[in-house]
């Protein structure tokens, strides 16, 4: 924007006093002039938020958003990549996200399709309102029927937060196995879950067979996989745990599917329970299930969305038994 438009600074409430960002002031937004103008290029968690600070202040400013600039001139004002991609695929496989559609157990779960699907083709936060930040609802949004004794999967476990929230929610579970392959992370998550018993944990990737992989560790709870081979981590699928599985979990930066194909003979031998996540690429809202339904097919899908904006979009696999 600050390329195409005379912009005078950009606005950032958690910046220290003073600092410079491609050479412009970055102001919290109660210094922001009287008469402003703001551009709200929020998209991935918090544009609605963004939008109710700016609301708050004495002197609201008036606010536009860059889809707005996208619809008036998308040539000079390019779509963002997620935008990009979702035009591409939806385009391409308008009849396979049409199957999904149908495949939905409930109309809540078309609905959040429907909207985040707009979202990506437009950029447009109108779509996600009504949507808010629920961290702790995510993973756990629907009534799942567990065993005695669950056994839980936590693929891409971050700081441990999922692990101790499946552990709240079932209390007499046998054991879980927590995966997280940034080293600094899972360090967090061994503090964090430290008077929790019969945690495994495990400082590696999941992915479909057992191999070192290419692994940018730099973004914390965004470090990828990002090449095959290489020395950068130890990739081991699920199905080399031993003994069941009643719940697998997995938020693995766009690696969900080959996740998935290391998890098959689980799948098959144990119908769990599945939270995978689907927002990272917009093919996984039918690769996803594509690969989950060929191994079985008696799930019942469902959606749901925990942000407002394009991040934390959850497929669920419920066993239909």
């Amino acid at each position: 924007m600050a390329e195409r438009l005379p912009v005078a600074g950009f606005l950032d409430d958690f910046v220290e006093p003073g600092t410079v960002w491609h050479g412009l002031p970055v102001l919290p937004c109660s210094d922001l002039p009287t008469g402003s103008v703001v551009i709200n290029a929020v998209l991935l968690r918090r544009p609605h938020q963004a939008l109710a600070r700016l609301a708050s202040l004495p002197q609201p400013p008036i606010v536009v958003h860059y889809a707005d600039f996208m619809r008036l001139d998308p040539v000079k004002f390019v779509p963002p990549i997620f935008v990009q991609e979702a035009r591409s695929v939806v385009a391409d496989r308008a009849d396979a996200f049409a199957a999904l559609g149908d495949r939905l157990e409930d109309e809540e779960s078309r609905e959040v399709m429907k909207d985040v699907l707009l979202y990506r083709l437009t950029g447009d936060p109108a779509f996600t309102r009504g949507y808010q930040i629920r961290d702790e609802d995510e993973y756990f949004d629907l009534p799942f029927v567990l065993p005695q004794g669950p056994v839980f999967v936590d693929g891409g476990a971050y700081r441990g937060e999922t692990t101790e929230l499946f552990c709240r929610h079932y209390p007499d579970y046998s054991c879980v196995h927590l995966f997280e392959p940034n080293a600094g992370s899972l360090a967090k998550a061994k503090s964090r879950l430290g008077s929790l018993e019969h945690i495994h944990y495990y400082n590696n990737a999941v992915g479909d067979v057992r191999a070192h992989v290419a692994f940018d560790d730099s973004a914390e709870n965004a470090s990828r996989i990002t090449g095959e081979g290489g020395e950068g981590i130890e990739a081991m699928p699920i199905d080399e745990l031993s003994g069941k599985v009643d719940f697998i979990k997995l938020d693995v930066e766009g690696y969900e599917t080959k996740a998935l194909v290391g998890a098959r003979r689980s799948i098959s031998d144990f119908h769990p329970s599945l939270a995978i996540c689907i927002y990272h690429r917009i093919t996984d809202f039918i690769d996803v299930p594509g690969v989950v339904l060929a191994i079985r097919d008696d799930y019942r899908l469902y959606i749901r969305h925990y942000t407002e904006g394009l991040e934390e979009t959850v497929m669920y696999f419920v066993p239909r038994n």
